[in-house]
């Protein structure tokens, strides 16, 4: 709030104090000039500060009941508001104590809670003196109610968003920067989640900007309570959040925030009887690890959410120095897209999805591969995002589906043909006429067709995915949803869509071991929910016996994985000829363990005192294997420097000549995009205080491998070279 004076001029100041006679003298006049005021009063105390005169008639209109006044402490009708968010002035109590004037002090009439509306006053006194001694204070005062709620009102437009509450673009820029700057001087954590809602401008163009406007407000009131105290929330666009989040470090917790937000965000609006469904994209950075300024943790941030937002969005992303590397890639990738067609670099691979209940095969679902002359095999999730989403998308739609229909067309009659087509190629309805063309040419039925489509692409808008799935179904060919259970729209999509099969959430597979017993009951549960609508189930990524043992136990239809068979090239099966289409034996390790990344990366390995250079060749959430020392014993502690200020302590349980298998202390956690990470990591803070450099944390290990210096013992384990 303005300085006090600035609200109400005040009824006129003394040059000094009264004496108690002056104010005697004047006091009949200053009465009757009250009683004839809608705004003004008059009050005084004596030496007590008990309330001796109060004529305050216009008051009494607003339910201030004057006459239980006098005798009453000035604190019990007066509430001083010093230190208030409206007001900014010194302490009355402490004015009072000191026999200081009053000038123009704003205080908020003392009522029972709820029981009144607020009733602001300004009031001014100054102390009564005879012979030097205090006799109390003789004050005037106004009802500025009016003045103080106007101006409320014009701080809450200029602080707060009208449609959500929360802090508007242009406040929220300054507080970020006052929070930020606060916590760097205290050498604290300050954590930044960038919620962003995807295809949110779908929402207006389906349904227009009342319902729009209604999903909005809903959605904010399910963050605002999502967040709680946790921390502060702005909107820095149409439909981008930002939540700022003091001392929090733990990546894990933050991943389960992001978790959370998505799945209970996505949950179905109903507003004036429509049903809209939504998904989230968070983007999550934390300084002083991934940033060094306010304005760097933001870019941090909304780089890691462009890369959940390019995983298909309804994910979360937490920033990591290999984000940049990773964008760098994507983007030759993104480049490299529409010319991969014509130099013939893309190819099909078959899934065999096999008949759970007879182990015969009944369909082979394609899937796109890429083999770049320079950068050699990129990894489905990697490249897929961009074609998605990319101007070619049609093309290479176009040519995967007739490449498909010419490869099936040397199939067994009884086996189907699954693909997953690129989002671009079926919102362009480009299929309608592919697909009959391209069946026609290869002499091969669109019944044998199954058209697999991503949940997250029909959840956006059901009516447009009715359409999409009406077309398939007019040209002859059959529908599956692919990723069935990941999102929050599962129920609505089997009620409102017709499909034909829905294909389980792969990473609900992969992640069978961590936790069996809820893993059984989601799976039963969706299965469950399917065959109510005489849906057909399959689940992928199947790698071992118990997680087959589960399925089969819940009722899934088909399944496809390495306990059947890795994906086929046409030329394989071709090759293996009529052997493909006979039963299939499961075969594969009897239990499922942690998922595991391949990878060939130089990394830190610290004992005692010293620091060694070796290779990480695996690593899953529950451990690693490295090469490049020799003389480990079983059984031996120690801890890994993953780089950016990330030490895994682990224990060896197995060794041999040059490769340990290591044991995390603290299970890693996901990064959202296909990494793992540890929870916490060293603050930069804690690395200058050991007289290490400072500065955000890189993938380097230049800063802990200045552990070398003064090394006292002699190495545990030779360094072999890598």
């Amino acid at each position: 709030m303005a300085k006090p004076d600035k609200l109400f001029s005040g009824l006129g100041r003394a040059k000094k104090p009264f004496s108690a006679q002056a104010g005697s003298t004047a006091l009949p006049r200053v009465a009757e000039l009250v009683e004839q005021s809608d705004f003004a009063f008059f009050w005084a105390t004596d030496e007590q500060g008990q309330f001796t005169t109060f004529c305050a008639p216009c008051l009494s209109s607003v339910g201030v009941k004057v006459g239980d006044a006098l005798g009453q402490k000035f604190s019990a009708i007066f509430e001083d508001v010093q230190g208030s968010a409206d007001v900014s002035q010194r302490s009355l109590t402490l004015k009072m104590n000191s026999r200081a004037k009053i000038n123009d002090h704003i205080v908020r009439v003392a009522q029972p809670s709820g029981e009144k509306d607020e009733v602001w006053l300004q009031i001014s006194a100054r102390p009564l003196i005879e012979h030097d001694v205090f006799k109390g204070y003789f004050g005037t005062g106004a009802n500025v109610t009016r003045l103080v709620i106007e101006h409320q009102e014009k701080a809450t437009r200029e602080k707060f968003d009208n449609q959500t509450g929360f802090y508007n673009a242009a406040y929220l820029a300054r507080r970020f920067d006052a929070v930020y700057a606060s916590l760097a001087y205290a050498e604290r954590s300050c954590a930044l989640m960038i919620v962003d809602i995807d295809h949110f401008r779908s929402v207006h163009e389906r349904h227009g900007s009342a319902i729009a406007d209604g999903v909005l407000r809903e959605f904010s009131d399910r963050l605002r309570n999502l967040v709680g105290q946790r921390g502060e929330i702005g909107r820095a666009a149409d439909d981008q959040f930002r939540i700022i989040l003091a001392d929090a470090d733990d990546r894990g917790e933050l991943a389960d925030m992001a978790i959370n937000l998505d799945r209970m965000l996505s949950q179905p609006y109903r507003i004036n009887g429509r049903r809209v469904f939504l998904s989230v994209s968070t983007g999550v950075a934390i300084a002083p690890y991934d940033a060094s300024g306010a304005a760097d943790l933001i870019d941090a941030a909304n780089l890691a959410l462009m890369v959940a937002k390019q995983n298909g969005g309804g994910k979360y992303c937490i920033y990591s120095p290999e984000i940049s590397e990773q964008s760098a890639r994507e983007l030759k990738i993104q480049e490299e897209i529409e010319g991969a067609l014509q130099r013939g670099e893309f190819s099909l691979c078959y899934a065999p999805l096999v008949d759970t209940r007879t182990n015969e095969l009944s369909a082979l679902s394609a899937e796109l591969k890429w083999d770049h002359p320079e950068i050699g095999r990129i990894p489905f999730d990697v490249f897929w995002p961009i074609i998605d989403s990319s101007e070619a998308a049609p093309f290479i739609g176009d040519w995967m589906l007739r490449q498909a229909c010419s490869d099936a067309s040397s199939w067994p009659e009884s086996l189907r043909l699954a693909i997953h087509l690129p989002q671009g190629f079926l919102k362009d309805h480009s299929f309608r006429t592919t697909l009959p063309d391209a069946a026609r040419l290869n002499n091969f039925s669109s019944a044998r067709i199954e058209i697999e489509i991503g949940e997250q692409v029909l959840a956006g808008d059901l009516a447009a995915s009715a359409r999409l799935l009406d077309d398939i179904r007019a040209v002859g060919a059959r529908s599956a949803i692919l990723g069935f259970g990941g999102g929050n729209a599962s129920i609505a999509m089997l009620a409102d869509l017709k499909v034909d099969r829905v294909d389980l959430d792969p990473d609900l597979v992969r992640n069978w071991a961590a936790d069996p017993a809820r893993a059984k009951a989601i799976f039963l549960a969706l299965v469950g929910l399917a065959k109510t609508f005489g849906v057909t189930t399959s689940a992928r990524e199947v790698d071992a016996l118990d997680v087959l043992d589960g399925l089969v136990g819940c009722g899934i239809d088909l399944a496809a994985g390495p306990v059947f068979s890795e994906r086929l090239g046409q030329y394989d099966i071709v090759a293996l000829s009529g052997e493909i289409f006979r039963k299939y034996r499961p075969k594969g390790p009897p239990r499922q363990r942690a998922e595991r990344i391949a990878m060939l990366r130089k990394i830190g390995l610290i004992h005692e005192d010293h620091y060694y250079d070796v290779l990480i060749r695996n690593l899953s959430t529950t451990g690693a294997k490295v090469t490049g020392i020799a003389g480990v014993s079983v059984g031996t502690e120690v801890v890994l420097d993953l780089g950016g200020g990330q030490l895994a302590v682990a224990k060896v349980v197995n060794s041999d000549e040059n490769s340990q298998g290591l044991k995390f202390e603290v299970p890693l956690v996901s990064d959202g995009h296909g990494g793992l990470m540890t929870r916490h990591r060293i603050s930069p803070y804690a690395l200058a205080e050991a007289g290490l450099p400072v500065g955000v944390m890189g993938t380097d290990m230049a800063a802990l491998k200045t552990m070398q210096d003064g090394m006292r013992k002699p190495p545990s384990f030779v360094q072999l070279q890598l």
